[in-house]
């Protein structure tokens, strides 16, 4: 009976100074806060391009975004999804690797006002070409 007693009394004294010796880290991150990012320069804060205006900066040879840090950043690795308004179809066109694949062109050439691409996961490189999470990019088509 002893021996059970101390035993429970030891894994109890046990448990309360590893609950009560763990400190809480909190760390200050100088990162700045990335809200949104979108394709043109002129309209960062919208999220809608012309077809025509979609499918240049898709087949640029650089992709790049202006978010709202003020920064330009030259997408590195993002996943790309098509939504197609009518009738509603969502095409995945898995990761693109410093650009845009080429059936996510030719989808995107064929696309109607309405239609949304839709890149996730987003890394791309700031200035000093070092990588940066980026914030999921939606860009709906105007005209």
């Amino acid at each position: 009976m002893k021996k059970s007693q101390l035993l429970i009394l030891s894994v109890l004294c046990f448990f309360t100074t590893s609950i009560f010796a763990q400190k809480k880290v909190t760390t200050t991150s100088k990162v700045p806060q990335i809200k949104f990012c979108n394709a043109a320069a002129d309209t960062a804060k919208a999220n809608k391009m012309s077809l025509a205006a979609l499918q240049e900066w898709a087949n640029g040879a650089k992709v790049n975004v202006k978010c709202s840090d003020g920064k330009n950043y030259q997408l590195h690795q993002f996943g790309i999804q098509v939504i197609v308004k009518n009738p509603m179809e969502v095409k995945d066109f898995g990761l693109g690797l410093d650009g845009f694949p080429i059936m996510a062109k030719r989808t995107i050439a064929k696309l109607q006002p309405g239609d949304t691409v839709y890149l996730k996961d987003v890394i791309g490189y700031d200035d000093k070409q070092s990588e940066i999470k980026l914030p999921g990019i939606a860009i709906a088509v105007t005209e």
